[in-house]
């Protein structure tokens, strides 16, 4: 067997057995929408300091989920590369 077709079955693997796909985001869009959206929703006051404090606890999030999904996915991401170094 050469090692392109190990490498495609390899890869067809990892991406079967979950949703995973090296396309996917690690690191979420925070949109003005969503911002907004959060200020109206947790701010008596809206003035720069709010706005600021929101888009940083947002920030603050959404790289810790980004982290999060790194981590997780650290065992597919090796393989993939292991995969793709045949």
């Amino acid at each position: 067997m050469k090692k392109s077709e190990i490498r495609e079955m390899i890869v067809e693997e990892i991406l079967k057995e979950s949703h995973w796909r090296p396309e996917d985001n690690i690191l979420d869009d925070i949109t003005f929408e969503e911002l907004m959206t959060t200020l109206e929703s947790n701010e008596k006051t809206i003035d720069e300091k709010s706005i600021t404090k929101v888009f940083n606890e947002l920030m603050k999030s959404k790289v810790s989920e980004a982290k999060y999904t790194f981590k997780k996915n650290m065992g597919k991401i090796l393989s993939f590369m292991d995969a793709e170094n045949l």
